[in-house]
């Protein structure tokens, strides 16, 4: 999804650059961003979600409203899917067994692609990730 096949060398010409190597930078850096912000505290997120300065975000083309959309909903998805989880392994539910199979079967296959590309990527991954997160999130909202 986010490298690219032709410039496969994540390296680039002997810098530590990831964009080179990636096919839609833009996607990666809205990841990251999403990222950064969903880890903020509810209050703060929330702040952040109608200040001015993510208006400008959405209107330079760095996040998307759909991203705005979710994280203010972010708080209230979390707390009601707890619940529904929480009522559903009590009531022994047959989805929730298959919801944890998913989940275990997910985190291997996560594992399996960090163990096949995270050392190439993962110091660039760092760096390009502080640089995007200084560069476009407000330091008010950044958790440092």
């Amino acid at each position: 999804m986010f490298l690219n096949t032709v410039t496969s060398n994540v390296f680039g010409s002997g810098d530590a650059k990831l964009e080179g190597a990636l096919k839609n930078p833009n996607q990666y850096k809205q990841a990251v961003i999403f990222e950064a912000l969903s880890n903020l505290p509810a209050k703060k997120m929330k702040e952040f979600v109608r200040s001015k300065e993510a208006q400008t975000m959405v209107t330079e083309g760095i996040i998307s409203q759909d991203d705005l959309d979710r994280l203010e909903s972010k708080p209230t998805e979390f707390c009601r899917n707890t619940a529904v989880c929480a009522k559903a392994k009590e009531a022994e539910d047959p989805l929730w067994n298959q919801l944890v199979e998913l989940r275990i079967q997910e985190r291997r296959v996560m594992n399996a692609l960090i163990e096949k590309y995270g050392k190439s990527v993962s110091t660039i991954a760092n760096n390009a990730d502080t640089d995007i997160v200084e560069q476009y999130i407000p330091r008010y909202f950044r958790e440092d």
